[in-house]
């Protein structure tokens, strides 16, 4: 994957959190007034950023991980067409992405545990994951007779409907409700998570940034 990022004139802002275009950022304090609305223009992030109102794409630079990031998300796009829309041919335009073999940089072992879906504690990060997981019951702990937790990993196989992006919650969900169905289908002939003998269930889930195991951290009893 080669990138060449260009240099962007877009001015952009944040305010409690939440990215904004120039146009959108003085609407913001038209109505909050300019105290705590910062410049952010040339910050660096781990993904592309998006105006939290517009949705315009902001043009920022990348970090190390986020050029890592793009290079994943533009790379699952070369394989399914669904992903080649909008936002994301405006990044490879901006970024100057040049595609190769996804399956070069989207190794599984690449995939850290490093979030876990829908976290509503995370800040947002721009961009959505919708992947199937296998996910299966683990042992937690033997307090109150036993107790057992779901844990996932992301499916990213070439057998396998591959990851998909989104850039806001309702178009996430819109996605996991389609992928839904599909595991109902590879989930023909599938034990149950309950059952002792399960091998695991397919189950589509959302991520912010992109698809992880989870959990993060391995749950306590409480």
């Amino acid at each position: 994957m080669r990138q060449l990022e260009r240099e962007s004139k877009m001015q952009a802002y944040e305010h409690n959190g939440k990215k904004y275009c120039a146009n959108c950022a003085a609407k913001v304090a038209s109505e909050v007034g300019s105290e705590g609305i910062t410049n952010i223009t040339g910050n660096p992030s781990d993904f592309p950023e998006h105006c939290h109102h517009c949705e315009t794409f902001l043009q920022n630079p990348l970090t190390d991980k986020g050029k890592e990031n793009i290079s994943r998300i533009v790379s699952v796009a070369a394989r399914d067409v669904r992903n080649r829309r909008g936002a994301i041919l405006e990044w490879m335009k901006f970024y100057n992405m040049v595609l190769v073999d996804p399956y070069s940089v989207m190794d599984e072992q690449d995939y850290e545990p490093e979030y876990e879906p829908e976290d509503e504690e995370r800040p947002y990060s721009g961009v959505y994951s919708i992947s199937i997981y296998l996910v299966s019951l683990e042992y937690g702990g033997a307090e109150e007779g036993g107790w057992w937790f779901d844990a996932g990993q992301p499916i990213l196989e070439p057998d396998f409907p591959l990851p998909e992006f989104a850039l806001s919650k309702e178009e996430a969900y819109s996605i996991r409700r389609r992928m839904a169905q599909e595991c109902e289908r590879l989930n023909v002939g599938r034990r149950e998570k309950s059952s002792v003998i399960s091998e695991g269930v397919y189950e589509a889930h959302i991520c912010e940034g992109m698809p992880s195991p989870f959990p993060r951290r391995r749950p306590r009893y409480s």
